[in-house]
C-alpha cells in the first residue's frame, strides 16, 4: 500500500478483515462503543453515525493527507434521515476518496446478467433503502459505491445452519447465488482506494455464480447431510440476477482469489482458513 491513511466506519465482519490487511498505525476504526473495540483501543474512534454528539471524534484525524473513508455499516443500522448530516461532517476531512460498501440487491430480482454499470431495479423495501443510502453517499466529490454480492468466509458460511438443521430452503432451486469471499471484498476495496480515478459504481463478486440447488447440494455433501428441499420447485421461472465482475476487473485490476467455491468451503469447514 502507499502512504494512504484509512478510516473504517463500521468494524464488523468485512471491516475487521479490512483492518487486518492494513499496516499498524495506518488506519482508524470506528466503533459505536469501546465494548466493541477490544484489541484496537488505540486506533478506535467512538462514532455512531446516527448520533451527532459523537461526530467530534472525527477531529482526531483532521489534517491527515490522502485519507480514504469506508462506510461498512449494515443499511438496517443507518438512520437515512441523519445520514446526510453525518456525510457533511465527514466531508470536512481531507478525503482522497470515500467508499460505500453496498449490495447487489439494487439490481433487482429480474432474470438478467448485471455488471457494475447495469441499471438499478428497485423492486423491494430492502433495495429501496439501500438505494437511498447510495444516493446520499454519492452527493459529494470523491465518492464511489461498491455493490457486493453475498459475503461469506470463515465464520460465515451461507446456509450452514439451515442445512445442518435439515430445513427447507426458501426460494427457487434454479435461482442464481452470487457470492464473494470476505478477503476478496476487502482487497477490492483497497484496490479502489489506490486508483487515481475511480468509477462511481463497481460490482464485487467472485465471477462464478452458482445455482442455489448446486450450492446447497454441495454444502450438504460436505456436511454429510441429505440434500435440502426448496420451498419453490426447480421449475420456477425467474432465476434472478447473475452477476459478472468483468467490468470491475478491467477497471480496477483487482482479481478475486477465492473462485473455487467447493475448495473454499472445504477449507472453511475443516478450519484451515
Amino acid at each position: 500500500m502507499t502512504n494512504i491513511r484509512h478510516l473504517i466506519i463500521g468494524n464488523g465482519y468485512l471491516g475487521s478483515r479490512l483492518c487486518n490487511k492494513l499496516a499498524a498505525g495506518n488506519a482508524w476504526y470506528s466503533h459505536r462503543s469501546l465494548a466493541t473495540a477490544t484489541g484496537q483501543e488505540k486506533a478506535a474512534l467512538i462514532i455512531d453515525v446516527n448520533t451527532p454528539e459523537t461526530w467530534e471524534a472525527l477531529s482526531t484525524i483532521r489534517g491527515e493527507a490522502e485519507l480514504v473513508a469506508y462506510m461498512l455499516i449494515p443499511p438496517s443500522r443507518i438512520d437515512v434521515a441523519v445520514l446526510p448530516q453525518f456525510l457533511d461532517r465527514l466531508d470536512r476531512l481531507p478525503l482522497k476518496r470515500r467508499i460505500l460498501a453496498s449490495s447487489t440487491v439494487v439490481y433487482g430480482q429480474a432474470e438478467r446478467v448485471v455488471d457494475a454499470d447495469s441499471e438499478v431495479i428497485i423492486d423491494s423495501k430492502r433495495a429501496h433503502r439501500q438505494h437511498d443510502i447510495e444516493q446520499a453517499w454519492m452527493q459529494a466529490d470523491h465518492a464511489c459505491v461498491v455493490r457486493l454480492a453475498g459475503i461469506y468466509g470463515p465464520g460465515r458460511v451461507i446456509g450452514l445452519q439451515t442445512v445442518r438443521d435439515k430445513q427447507v430452503i426458501n426460494g427457487a432451486a434454479e435461482a442464481w447465488l452470487n457470492l464473494i469471499h470476505v478477503d476478496d471484498a476487502a482487497t477490492l476495496l483497497l484496490a479502489i482506494a489506490e486508483l487515481p480515478v475511480a468509477a462511481d459504481y463497481e460490482l464485487g463478486c467472485d465471477g462464478v455464480p452458482i445455482k442455489r440447488r448446486d450450492y446447497y447440494g454441495m454444502l450438504a455433501e460436505l456436511l454429510q447431510q441429505p440434500a435440502p428441499g426448496f420451498a419453490s420447485g426447480p421449475s420456477a421461472q425467474n432465476r434472478g440476477r447473475c452477476c459478472t465482475n468483468e467490468l470491475t476487473v478491467a477497471r480496477t485490476g483487482w482479481l478475486p482469489r477465492h473462485t473455487d467455491i467447493r475448495q473454499v468451503l472445504t477449507d472453511i469447514l475443516a478450519g484451515t482458513t
